[in-house]
């Protein structure tokens, strides 16, 4: 997103219908060390902070075992965003630097895509 005082970049899962939530979840459960080792890695903390999303009050049975080792599991969203200088902009460096943050944030989108193959 780009306004005249704001630049926001970002990338994950948001609006997730029911089917695909219940699919990511599955990927993280059956992956927890993947997927932990993705969202606390340092790359990606110093580019994008923490996966953000709002959490289910009542999280399905099947998930609450896992929650005390990955809080995560109970999102229904999973992104990620920063806000950025708009002045980058008119860098001529503006691709290298977008470029950063896309290569710190793709193994997570990778890991939340692959619970959509075969869908």
């Amino acid at each position: 997103h780009l306004g005249a005082r704001e630049l926001i970049i970002g990338g994950g899962c948001y609006w997730l219908s029911t089917k695909r939530l219940q699919a990511v979840r599955e990927t993280i459960a059956d992956q927890l060390p993947e997927f932990q080792g993705i969202v606390h890695e340092d790359s990606f903390r110093s580019y994008w902070g923490a996966v953000q999303g709002a959490q289910h009050q009542r999280l399905p049975k099947d998930f609450k075992p896992l929650y005390n080792e990955e809080p995560l599991i109970a999102n229904k969203q999973f992104y990620t965003f920063r806000s950025l200088d708009p002045q980058l902009i008119l860098r001529d460096d503006l691709m290298d630097v977008v470029m950063e943050f896309y290569l710190a944030l793709k193994p997570l989108n990778d890991f939340l895509h692959q619970a959509f193959e075969g869908d």
